[in-house]
């Protein structure tokens, strides 16, 4: 399945690769259906057990000019590429997420992976995409700390992979970790993540503190199923998370689709990378990231998590078998088990449970 609805042709552009005088190796700059300039770059090199090696690609939009402080950058990982040949023009097709986002003042980035090596060979040619970015941030004009990922189906599940797993996930074996290329050392966390929609890989990485998931699936979507599951994974993890079931919307979204609050799809992804650290930016929006500490659960309402600034939220805390509610901690205080509370700003909040017998901590 693709992995965001493309609204233009692919452009294929057939050039020759070359060594350039930058750091980055790179084809020569061209210009797409779109204002932004692009660079197909060489961003890594696998070195499978049998066969030749091979060079990873990611065609680099950049936006006109670079804000102070450097440009966020969104990487987009394309869906189930299936047995395709690699990289199959997969890099090209992404031309108006292209110009929505680098007239925002955003580099845009369209790393292409594959399954010829095997699934859980798909998260080291990802993080080599992520770490390329960041190892060559001042070449782009990115901030180096402001690098989010993005992706639909299958390229959701590694967006959302990028964001609850640590360098000890996805690691390079030993001929790709001595290809300079790699930049293996060079950290391939993001901060922040958008699954439209996506899969939860590796529940057991996922805590509080990994980066925020902007999540949404399509109420029409007959292709991605078991939602509740990954929902839960992200929950059970306490991860900051917000999310968006899609009246009128199937597997895959485009950029005026209506979600929320009379929003967008291409607004409501700006507001929430306005959110991730590091960005002096105004949001319109503001994210609750509710935790749980012990056996239970909380109801959420309205159920997004990321809401206008000034909404009124309900939180109902509901215990575990064995179980009762001990009373809320971090930016809400108090006992009772609903209560309501006014998001003004980004806030995180824990319900505490404890076994019935014990004592309020």
């Amino acid at each position: 399945m693709p992995a965001i609805r493309r609204s233009m042709r692919w452009l294929l552009i057939f050039t020759v690769i070359v060594v350039t005088p930058s750091a980055v190796r790179c084809q020569t700059e061209v210009e797409h259906k779109t204002s932004a300039k692009s660079r197909l770059v060489v961003c890594g090199k696998s070195y499978p057990a049998s066969g030749a090696p091979v060079e990873r690609v990611m065609r680099v939009y950049m936006p006109s000019e670079t804000p102070p402080g450097g440009s966020s950058a969104v990487v987009l990982l394309q869906g189930n590429p299936a047995d395709k040949p690699y990289p199959g023009g997969r890099q090209d097709g992404y031309e108006d997420w292209a110009e929505f986002l680098t007239t925002r003042g955003y580099v845009f980035a369209v790393a292409v992976w594959d399954l010829h090596q095997g699934h859980d060979d798909c998260l080291v040619q990802v993080k080599a995409a992520i770490r390329h970015l960041r190892a060559n941030a001042a070449e782009y004009g990115i901030n180096p700390e402001r690098i989010a990922s993005f992706g639909s189906s299958y390229g959701g599940s590694w967006a959302i992979a990028l964001a609850v797993t640590d360098d000890t996930f996805g690691v390079p074996n030993d001929r790709e970790k001595a290809d300079p290329l790699n930049h293996w050392g060079v950290s391939a966390r993001v901060k922040a993540a958008i699954a439209a929609p996506g899969g939860v890989f590796f529940p057991d990485a996922c805590d509080k503190d990994d980066a925020p998931i902007l999540y949404l699936r399509g109420r029409n979507d007959g292709n991605f199923y078991q939602v509740d599951r990954h929902l839960h994974d992200l929950t059970a993890g306490n991860v900051p998370f917000a999310w968006f079931p899609v009246d009128d919307a199937g597997h895959t979204f485009e950029i005026p689709t209506k979600v929320a609050f009379g929003l967008t799809f291409g607004e409501i992804v700006v507001e929430f990378l306005k959110l991730s650290p590091g960005n002096t930016e105004g949001s319109r929006l503001a994210m609750l990231h509710v935790c749980v500490d012990g056996k239970g659960t909380v109801e959420v309402s309205p159920i997004h998590r990321l809401y206008p600034k000034g909404t009124q939220v309900t939180l109902r805390a509901l215990p575990g078998e064995g179980h009762r509610f001990a009373g809320w901690k971090g930016d809400l205080k108090g006992g009772a088990e609903t209560t309501s509370l006014m998001v003004t700003q980004s806030l995180r909040v824990t319900a505490v449970f404890s076994p019935a017998e014990g004592k309020v901590p």
